[in-house]
């Protein structure tokens, strides 16, 4: 008999999105520091958490966008040298700020 695995949750799924994000965008900053064009190797993941959060088709995007833009710049500056764990709390805490946010634009 094949064990079910546990279905990830929207929250979680989100979470390990922004992460992967903050990830990706810190190389890409590096990289930029560096002199390299990047931008062509950017996941644009952000486009994917604002569609499931229905962001896109919202009045105040662009505020939101422009905070996970800041939020992201700044956690780009923490290091993960040895583990990546220590973004975990700064994607929930932007997590939960982008879900205030989108439930605050109507």
């Amino acid at each position: 008999m094949k064990s079910k695995k546990p279905k990830i949750t929207q929250e979680k799924l989100l979470i390990a999105l922004i992460k992967d994000d903050l990830i990706n965008n810190r190389l890409i900053y590096g990289l930029e520091a560096l002199d390299f064009d990047a931008l062509h190797y950017c996941l644009h993941l952000s486009e994917t958490i604002f569609a499931i959060l229905g962001i896109e088709e919202k009045a105040g995007e662009e505020r939101i966008g422009e905070y996970y833009h800041n939020a992201t710049r700044k956690a780009a500056k923490i290091n993960i040298k040895d583990s990546n764990r220590a973004l975990e709390p700064i994607a929930n805490e932007i997590y939960k700020e982008l879900i205030k946010m989108s439930s605050s634009i109507f």
